[in-house]
């Protein structure tokens, strides 16, 4: 399999992204031609006024975000099932999707006793609410990490991380409970995951942000592979594990902070994409993992977006439920794995 390690086989995978990130562009309720695009993009002809606004405030948004969360869910989710050698850790089992929805949460109860007004889903792409998202995140992250060191069952963490994420989705109930109606909507809308909530601007800025993450932790890349080995084995190789493993769940926290304060909660993805890697390219080398679940989480998160601008005839439906539905039969197939037993013992 080291020919899906070639420069030409990463140019094809990214390729097929750029392929499926037409059709996602180019696929709605409202249809834009392949060639129109492609004379827009290459001839800069003129584009009807509506064209142009869907494209722009629409469609190219939405698909900037896809790639985004496809990158940002998937490789934290591979470097979560890395630091707790744990085949079903990503950000949303562990609960850290709902420490930055916790933190979004009290960003708007603040609103609620007069700090600031959120009327509408602009309050979601402040600095405040965004910096809330990954405080949230990487505090559940540090108490999940805090609780690791004392429970070696990675069964058992499974369990804690659900906890966490049920007493941060409890209070986060209690605030919905409390709050106004104008507020809860919003905050429903959010909280079913939506690729359609961030401008041209911000979706660039979410873009850039995951762009700059990603890279730090591949530069961490042969130092994630000799730690997925074992502590007492990257020691001897001179690694900084302590320090290394925070790096590593800070930089987790900032993607699922981002992609929740962005997007809202979406799940699965972090789980299937890393599995889906490995079980295509069959090895443990962290320098050629990442690069393909970067590329295949975008690809998925595209492919998702473009069923659900399918499935729409006006509003389009939640990513998550897109997600959900592909994601259960391939949670289902790890655990039925005799991998999965193994890892977990």
């Amino acid at each position: 399999m080291k020919v899906l390690h070639t420069p030409l086989l990463y140019l094809l995978g990214l390729l097929f992204v750029m392929i499926v990130l037409t059709i996602s562009i180019t696929t709605g309720t409202v249809s834009i031609s392949l060639r129109d695009l492609l004379e827009y993009v290459f001839t800069n002809q003129i584009l009807p006024e509506l064209t142009k606004t869907i494209l722009f405030e629409i469609r190219i948004p939405k698909s900037i975000s896809a790639v985004s969360a496809g990158i940002a869910l998937s490789v934290s989710g591979y470097i979560l099932q890395t630091l707790f050698r744990n085949p079903l850790a990503s950000s949303s089992s562990l609960g850290i999707s709902s420490g930055a929805s916790l933190g979004v949460a009290f960003v708007m109860i603040g609103s609620s006793i007069g700090i600031s007004t959120f009327s509408t889903l602009s309050f979601l792409h402040s600095t405040s609410v965004i910096g809330a998202a990954i405080i949230g995140a990487f505090i559940t992250t540090m108490l999940i990490l805090l609780l690791s060191l004392k429970i070696r069952s990675m069964t058992t963490m499974l369990l804690v991380g659900f906890m966490v994420g049920t007493i941060c989705t409890a209070i986060v109930g209690i605030w919905q409970y409390i709050s106004s109606p104008d507020q809860l909507q919003a905050f429903f809308l959010w909280s079913m995951g939506s690729l359609h909530l961030a401008n041209l601007h911000q979706s660039m800025i979410f873009l850039l942000i995951t762009i700059c993450i990603t890279f730090v932790i591949f530069i961490y890349s042969k130092q994630i592979t000799i730690l997925s080995l074992g502590e007492e084995f990257s020691k001897s190789f001179g690694i900084n594990v302590q320090r290394l493993r925070f790096l590593l769940l800070l930089s987790c926290s900032i993607l699922a902070g981002c992609v929740t304060a962005f997007c809202g909660p979406i799940g699965f993805v972090g789980i299937i994409v890393p599995h889906i890697v490995r079980y295509s390219i069959h090895t443990s080398d962290s320098k050629k993992i990442i690069p393909w679940v970067a590329i295949c989480g975008a690809s998925f998160m595209l492919i998702c977006d473009s069923i659900t601008s399918a499935l729409s005839h006006t509003f389009p439906l939640p990513i998550s439920l897109i997600t959900s539905i592909i994601g259960v039969p391939i949670v289902l197939w790890i655990l039925m794995t005799k991998s999965f037993y193994s890892t977990v013992s």
